[in-house]
């Protein structure tokens, strides 16, 4: 009876005794099972990584609000450097509205683009702003001037001249200069004497410390009261169209052409025509940026039967030759815009015209803008949209600029040491 009665006894025993090692193996498991999810939450950042290279600035912007993690992930220098510079079209100057003297930004990766709002100025108390070389422009308001980034929002304060406070009316232009890659400003002040000072601020990659602004001297530079349009840059020089204080109606203006890295000027004539030309044709060339890597102008003729676009790309600025292009303007683009003027190139070296209507009640149309392949001399209609803070000036905002987007820190986008 008894050793009946012991018997159960032991196999429950060794039941209990088998239940007791499963713990173990639960243990193991729980490893294995918090290995599998940080590789799994690595592989999903490595994914949020590859496809957040890929966006333009506006959508990181959006997605930065989205998630703490992503936010961080966007701002690393890693990421600055692996993400894929965005084309785009800035519009950066409202000269004639200063009450939206704003930046609008579109993107032109996808269909059905809309201008969206990149900054306002006056921008921490700056009021105007260069046109963009390689990302970067300078904000200014008389003798203060700082450099700008385009992608990140990002300041850097410039140095001031020792002409502070004795300017009437100052001027700048951003380049580069190729051969020793630097950038360099130039600055272009009237003062109370009556006198023009020209000068140029070298950013040196060494050191912050070093910038100094430098007076450039050269003898024969006239005397001109205004800078008349934004300047270019095409092939390390920088362009401007000015005027001279005696300029009247049937005058002429002239292209300063300054070399960024030899810090030379040059005076040189806009292409010349019969005067009784200017009875078909607006009065004015406009300088608007390239054709085929030369700088270019252009003007409208319009008359009863055909609305022609005229560019003139220049071949020689020493000797102020330039080669003539007419295109005719399709009648598909004429019939909702009374006539287009170019208005800058896009990365691929093709024109951007914006259309302009005779119409106040027109100006809202959302797609004025076209594109032009000067090698196949086809036009397209670039499919961006005016919001409607925009859609009502027309072509007001005739400052616009063409830039590849790339989220670059300014220290980088200068060349600057880490440590300076």
């Amino acid at each position: 009876m008894t050793k009946h009665m012991h018997t159960p006894v032991t196999k429950k025993m060794n039941k209990i005794t088998i239940k007791r090692e499963i713990p173990s193996d639960i243990s193991k498991r729980k490893k294995i099972t918090r290995c599998s999810s940080v590789n799994a939450k690595e592989m999903h950042a490595h994914i949020a990584f590859e496809v957040l290279t890929r966006l333009p600035i506006k959508t990181l912007d959006i997605f930065k609000c989205v998630s703490t993690s992503w936010s961080s992930m966007i701002r690393q220098p890693e990421f600055m450097k692996a993400h894929r510079p965005c084309g785009g079209i800035l519009i950066h100057h409202l000269p004639d509205y200063s009450r939206l003297n704003d930046l609008y930004y579109a993107s032109l990766n996808g269909k059905n683009e809309v201008f969206f709002h990149r900054a306002r100025l006056p921008y921490f108390g700056y009021k105007d702003i260069t046109p963009v070389i390689n990302g970067l422009a300078c904000l200014h308001t008389g003798h203060q001037v700082s450099l700008f980034n385009i992608s990140t929002l990002e300041l850097m304060e410039l140095p001031s001249s020792s002409l502070r406070g004795e300017g009437l009316s100052v001027w700048y232009a951003l380049g580069f200069d190729t051969v020793d890659n630097l950038y360099k400003l130039l600055k272009l002040s009237s003062t109370v004497a009556n006198r023009l000072v020209y000068e140029i601020l070298t950013l040196e990659t060494s050191s912050r410390s070093a910038w100094r602004w430098r007076e450039i001297a050269q003898e024969g530079l006239p005397w001109f009261s205004t800078v008349t349009d934004q300047s270019y840059f095409v092939n390390g020089i920088i362009y401007c169209k000015f005027r001279t204080p005696n300029f009247h109606e049937n005058g002429a203006q002239y292209l300063l052409a300054f070399d960024v890295h030899q810090e030379h000027f040059t005076i040189f004539n806009l292409p010349r025509v019969p005067s009784h030309v200017f009875s078909i044709f607006e009065r004015s060339f406009i300088l608007f940026g390239q054709v085929e890597g030369r700088l270019a102008v252009a003007r409208v003729k319009k008359t009863q039967f055909e609305t022609v676009l005229e560019l003139w790309a220049l071949e020689d600025h020493q000797n102020s030759i330039w080669s003539k292009h007419n295109i005719d303007l399709p009648d598909e683009l004429l019939r909702y815009f009374h006539t287009v003027k170019p208005i800058g190139n896009l990365s691929s070296g093709e024109l951007l015209l914006c259309g302009s209507s005779s119409s106040s009640s027109d100006y809202r149309q959302t797609n004025p803008f076209y594109v032009y392949d000067p090698v196949n001399k086809k036009f397209t209609k670039l499919m961006v949209e005016l919001p409607n803070s925009l859609g009502s000036i027309g072509l007001f905002f005739n400052h616009i600029t063409c830039l590849m987007e790339k989220i670059t820190p300014l220290n980088d986008l200068v060349g600057l040491r880490k440590n300076v």
